[in-house]
Formats: C-alpha cells, sequence, structure tokens
C-alpha cells in the first residue's frame, strides 16, 4: 500500500493539492536556483550558471512545464478524450519534484567540480577518494531521482489517461524528450 502511494499519489491525493505543491515546489526551486546559480534549462536539465535570478529560474520552469503539459495533454487527448486539462498540469508539476531535490545536490558537488582542471591538464589530475565517492554518490542520487521521475510521469499519465496499453507510455517518454529538446531550446535561447 505505502509503495503505491510513493509510485503512484495521483490515485490518493486530489487535484489541488498536486497543485499547491507543484507551484509551492517550483517557487522554492526557483528559489535555490537564483541562491546556488542553476539553471534548468530544460524538462530534464539542470546545469550550474554563472548568475541566476530569482525571476529567470521561475521563468524557465514555467517554460519547462508549460511545454511538458502541452504534449502530456495532447497525448492524454489523443489516448482518451476524457483527459483533463488539470491532470497534464499536475503530471508536468509533479514530475518536476523529484529533480528539484535533485537540485539539491548541486552544492555538494560544485567545490568539487570547480576543482576539475581543463581538458589539457587531466593526466595530472588525481582527485581524493572522498571527492570521488561524494561525486559517484551524487550520480547515484541524480540517477535514482530522474528514475523517480520517470515513474511518476508515467503513472500519473496512466492514472490521467486510464491508459493499459504499453506503447501509450512510448508515447510518452518520446513526447518527454521532444519536450526537454524544444524546452532546452527556447529557454537556453531567451536567457
Amino acid at each position: 500500500m505505502k509503495t503505491k502511494l510513493l509510485f503512484n499519489p495521483f490515485e490518493k491525493f486530489s487535484e489541488l493539492t498536486f497543485l499547491m505543491l507543484g507551484t509551492v515546489s517550483l517557487l522554492i526551486a526557483s528559489w535555490i536556483a537564483a541562491a546556488f546559480h542553476i539553471i534548468y534549462d530544460g524538462v530534464i536539465n539542470i546545469h550550474l550558471t554563472t548568475e541566476q535570478s530569482f525571476v529567470n529560474a521561475v521563468l524557465q520552469n514555467v517554460i519547462a512545464v508549460l511545454i511538458l503539459f502541452i504534449f502530456l495533454y495532447g497525448i492524454g487527448i489523443a489516448v482518451n478524450r476524457r483527459t483533463r486539462i488539470v491532470d497534464a498540469l499536475n503530471i508536468s508539476l509533479t514530475f518536476r519534484l523529484p529533480l528539484y531535490l535533485m537540485s539539491l545536490t548541486i552544492p555538494i558537488q560544485k567545490p568539487i567540480l570547480d576543482k576539475l582542471p581543463d581538458v589539457k591538464e587531466w593526466e595530472h589530475f588525481k582527485p581524493s577518494g572522498i571527492d570521488m565517492a561524494l561525486l559517484t554518490a551524487m550520480g547515484f542520487i541524480s540517477i535514482a531521482a530522474l528514475i523517480y521521475a520517470v515513474v511518476l510521469l508515467v503513472n500519473g499519465f496512466k492514472t490521467a489517461t486510464n491508459s493499459k496499453k504499453w506503447y501509450h507510455i512510448v508515447y510518452v517518454l518520446l513526447g518527454l524528450l521532444l519536450a526537454d529538446f524544444i524546452a532546452k531550446q527556447i529557454i537556453l535561447n531567451a536567457f
């Protein structure tokens, strides 16, 4: 029962709960991005940048959420004409929660990444065991967060559209990749 709640919370909580949680999380993640110079430059991309303002971080997050929403709603309508706008929006917002949590690892990684030399000096670079252990742990956390985000996306879509067919999930995953590409182009050209 608890694993079902963890992997498919869409069956348990109301759409208003997800809308509020997603909106508040977006704002908090935008504040974190401004504080630690993080850019959410796509639907699934998080990188360090030289400067970041709260307003730009909010706009980047909103663009990513809206583009994913457009794809999810379009695919949802193709699968089930009764797909609701609020469900597609909530899936788009909730999908990013693990990614926002993943961005909390960036301040831990930044001091280590700042030590990395230019490409020409790699043969002389000898990271400490602690640095390598931390980067490896952060890598595993990032992979787990991305997998969990995709699980939320797929389960949310299946719940919202009442989908039972495997190829609908393929459409969602292809839509995710296309949405990421488009969002990245828009965000990098606009900011």
